[in-house]
């Protein structure tokens, strides 16, 4: 096992703790500005007729980007269905969410509640434990 922490070592914790919390809201500021700009700024290109510009050394251009989405009127299994119909059985898979499930666990744990028989063998309860960090 690793030797304890020093006071020293507990004191750099806390200053990076809350060097990290600083740094995570300037980043989450910094992403809700861009977002608010990313409209105005393709228009901009759009209007001037060009794909890039050049400003300090970053380039910026518009980006394409292609994602699929369900039809209006369409839920998961009817997708699911006509991906398989398509032959295209290897984009359906059944999977489990372990953010979800580990909720769930945690909510039988609270209210003191079993696994259910069926998940006994099959899904086990793992312990992490990480310094937690609070303004006192």
């Amino acid at each position: 096992m690793t030797a304890p922490a020093s006071d020293k070592q507990l004191q750099r914790y806390v200053e990076l703790a809350i060097q990290r919390r600083e740094l995570e809201q300037q980043l989450k500021e910094i992403k809700a500005a861009m977002a608010d700009l990313e409209e105005p700024v393709l228009s901009y290109f759009e209007e001037k007729g060009i794909d890039r510009v050049t400003i300090n050394g970053i380039t910026l251009y518009p980006r394409r980007e292609l994602w699929a989405a369900m039809a209006e009127g369409m839920d998961q299994e009817k997708v699911c269905q006509a991906l398989i119909a398509a032959g295209l059985e290897e984009y359906v898979g059944l999977r489990f969410n372990t953010t979800s499930l580990s909720a769930f666990l945690r909510d039988l744990e609270a209210e003191g509640q079993p696994l259910p028989p069926e998940l006994e063998g099959v899904i086990v309860p793992v312990e992490k434990f990480k310094v937690g960090t609070r303004k006192a």
